[in-house]
């Protein structure tokens, strides 16, 4: 080492030690970086892991606390959609019982009108009467599209006390069996009754007929 040193003197050696001492030093320094740079990387997945699994659980939990909210909230909803249930339940029974007391008040006035109606009937008549019961049965009975024989007769006899005026009696006729019938059944033996006394005169003909022949005979 000492012809070295003699080669290059004393001062240029010295310094040519100091500075590989140096890099030495760096480059321990260095692979201890490195070593140490390689340890951080090595933890990154486990970082990782954990702060995947940290954010899972908080956006569990927040997943949590919404349901929960929302069953809190639905069952506050279903206890109001109840008591709003059994309110209207109880109304609606009320309403029932009132109804149920004023069709019955309603159904015992229309059966002491229709009562005061047949006496009525009986009262003013066995004409008008007639004439209002056939007016009724045809009315009711489907089948019925015109009149009968049986039908014009009793309802005829009753019209013919006023010949010059049918349709006055007629009125009549329709007042009383107005009570007894629908609005489709009376509307059906309105309009029957209307065309039999606009063409009162001829239906009254065609009734005498069979009387005429036999007394020709």
């Amino acid at each position: 080492m000492s012809g070295v040193a003699n080669l290059f003197g004393k001062g240029k050696y010295a310094e040519i030690e100091k500075e590989n001492a140096r890099l030495t030093a760096e480059n321990k320094d260095m692979q201890l970086a490195v070593a140490k740079m390689e340890g951080q990387v090595a933890k990154i997945p486990m970082m990782v892991q954990r702060q995947v699994r940290q954010t899972i659980e908080d956006k569990t939990e927040e997943h949590l606390t919404e349901i929960r909210e929302l069953n809190a909230s639905h069952s506050r909803e279903l206890s109001s959609l109840q008591v709003r249930l059994q309110n209207l339940s109880a109304r609606y029974r009320e309403l029932e019982s009132n109804n149920r007391h004023i069709i019955d008040n309603l159904k015992r006035e229309k059966d002491t009108l229709l009562a005061q109606m047949e006496a009525m009937l009986r009262l003013l008549g066995e004409k008008l009467e007639k004439a209002v019961r056939a007016l009724i049965q045809f009315a009711r009975v489907l089948a019925y599209k015109t009149f009968t024989r049986e039908h014009k007769e009793a309802i005829v006899s009753w019209l013919a006390l006023d010949r010059d005026d049918p349709k006055s009696n007629a009125h009549f006729v329709k007042v009383f069996a107005r009570p007894f019938l629908t609005d489709k059944e009376f509307d059906k033996g309105c309009k029957e009754l209307d065309r039999l006394t606009s063409s009162f005169p001829a239906v009254m003909e065609d009734l005498e007929q069979p009387q005429r022949r036999g007394m020709r005979r």
